[in-house]
C-alpha cells in the first residue's frame, strides 16, 4: 500500500483561521469599512499580502487570490462613488489605492514564482 504524505495545511487568514472565500470576503469587507476614511495600516496590508501569496503558491488557488483582490477593489470603488476619499491622510502611510496596488503586486509575484504567466484583475 502506497502512503502519501498528508496534504499541507491550507493557508489561513486572521486569528479566526479563515480560508473559505465567502468568510474572507466578509473579513476584508469589515476591514475596509472599519478603516474606510482613514486608510489601511501598512502592517494589515502586508499581512493580507503574505496571505494572498501563500494562497497562490501553497494552495495553488490563483482564482481565490484574484477574487479577493477584485472584491476589495469593488469595495474601494463603491465607497468612492458614495463619498469622496479623505484628502488628509497624514497619520496613515497608505491610501486604499496604494493598498490595492501592493496586493495586486503580491499576487503577480506569487504567480510568477509558480512559473505561470501574468494574471489580470478587474
Amino acid at each position: 500500500l502506497l502512503r502519501l504524505p498528508p496534504l499541507p495545511e491550507r493557508p489561513t487568514f486572521t486569528s479566526k483561521k479563515l480560508s473559505n472565500l465567502s468568510d474572507l470576503r466578509d473579513a476584508v469587507g469589515a476591514w475596509h469599512s472599519t478603516f474606510i476614511n482613514d486608510g489601511p495600516f501598512a502592517e494589515d496590508v502586508e499581512s493580507l499580502s503574505r496571505y494572498l501569496q501563500r494562497v497562490v503558491v501553497d494552495e495553488k488557488d490563483i482564482d481565490k487570490a484574484v477574487s479577493l483582490v477584485n472584491w476589495l477593489s469593488w469595495l474601494i470603488n463603491d465607497a468612492r462613488d458614495v463619498s469622496s476619499e479623505k484628502e488628509d491622510l497624514e497619520d496613515t502611510p497608505l491610501t486604499w489605492d496604494n493598498a490595492l496596488g501592493i496586493l495586486r503586486d503580491a499576487v503577480r509575484t506569487a504567480v510568477e514564482e509558480r512559473g505561470l504567466s501574468g494574471v489580470e484583475f478587474d
